[in-house]
């Protein structure tokens, strides 16, 4: 089911790598898995966006820095959460988080959390209590991480590039933004915050990643 990188583009150094927190720090999927970690309780989520994976620039996370700038004014209680190991693939060959806290204004600092990678259990907690759980890649296959969020009942908003559209059923399961634009991601993103249908998104998002992972239905 995975799709080939656009072409041009090519993975940071470190991509893909077995610790990465999309491997690390959630349950691995195999053909047979149904979901293997339980759906959220019906508690509301938290007014927060989570992004738990390498902070490497193919994962786009300066679109999700950008964009989450966008909806801090019209969301006073929102937060950008950012777990993952930092790499050194910010322009001139420079430490990712250190770049992308530059991007944040001073307003806003105090909104937006970085935090190192996370045992398995603790990204989990925290896929179950966000929001909004972002996939902004603008280089990517067949994320893990998409599967694994998915599979405990969170809403995920993804680029529309690569496995993420194999994925996602556009406000079925989960919502789609164009890859690399911060101003549709942050579109997307009040509407994942707002929409009454959102609820019915997450309940749909488990189900969707039995009947991918079930060799049956791709038989």
């Amino acid at each position: 089911l995975g799709l080939s990188a656009r072409a041009g583009s090519e993975p940071g150094p470190s991509a893909h790598r077995a610790d990465s927190p999309e491997f690390a720090s959630g349950p691995t999927h195999r053909a047979s898995d149904s979901p293997v970690t339980p759906a959220r309780s019906a508690q509301s989520p938290k007014p927060e966006i989570l992004f738990f994976r390498r902070l490497e620039r193919p994962k786009g996370v300066e679109t999700l820095i950008d964009a989450a700038q966008l909806l801090f004014a019209s969301h006073p209680g929102l937060t950008l959460r950012v777990v993952g190991v930092n790499t050194d693939t910010a322009p001139g060959r420079r430490s990712m988080r250190a770049w992308l806290s530059k991007r944040i204004t001073p307003a806003h600092r105090d909104r937006v959390r970085f935090e190192e990678n996370q045992p398995r259990e603790r990204i989990a907690a925290l896929v179950r209590e966000a929001a909004v759980v972002c996939i902004p890649s603008f280089w990517e296959n067949y994320p893990n991480a998409c599967l694994e969020a998915m599979s405990m009942g969170a809403l995920v908003v993804g680029s529309d590039f690569g496995g993420m559209t194999e994925i996602i059923t556009d406000g079925v399961d989960g919502l789609l933004f164009r890859a690399g634009d911060s101003a549709d991601l942050a579109r997307v993103l009040q509407r994942a915050l707002t929409d009454p249908g959102a609820g019915s998104m997450r309940a749909a998002a488990p189900g969707a990643v039995a009947r991918l992972c079930d060799p049956r239905a791709r038989a």
